[in-house]
């Protein structure tokens, strides 16, 4: 897909389908964040910042090197840090963020 734009929905689908290593999947997950804050929805910016932390998580899971996985985990913990300053009991940024520096430590390379 040559510049195909996917929605939000179509994203979620392929997401949940496994097909994430697309470029334009992650892209997608960023623009909603970016619309929720535009339009101020609070709610709707949580749910988006979650499933966009779990997504980093997954694609992190599969880079091959090293630069690659720690960029998406340390992603995926900020954006989840950013979500419990605004609502500490979610228990799915929790989830994602402890996933994530589990991850690091699991894949830090013996030394």
């Amino acid at each position: 897909g040559g510049g195909r734009v996917l929605t939000y929905g179509e994203a979620l689908q392929e997401a949940s389908a496994g097909r994430i290593d697309d470029p334009t999947v992650l892209a997608a997950f960023k623009a909603e964040v970016s619309d929720a804050e535009r339009l101020d929805d609070g709610p709707r910016r949580i749910g988006a910042m979650v499933n966009l932390a779990a997504l980093l998580l997954d694609l992190g899971n599969r880079s091959p090197t090293p630069d690659l996985w720690n960029a998406r985990y340390n992603e995926c913990i900020r954006i989840s840090e950013d979500v419990l300053a605004i609502s500490p009991d979610n228990n799915e940024a929790v989830s994602n963020r402890d996933a994530a520096r589990r991850n690091i430590g699991l894949r830090a390379p013996a030394g």
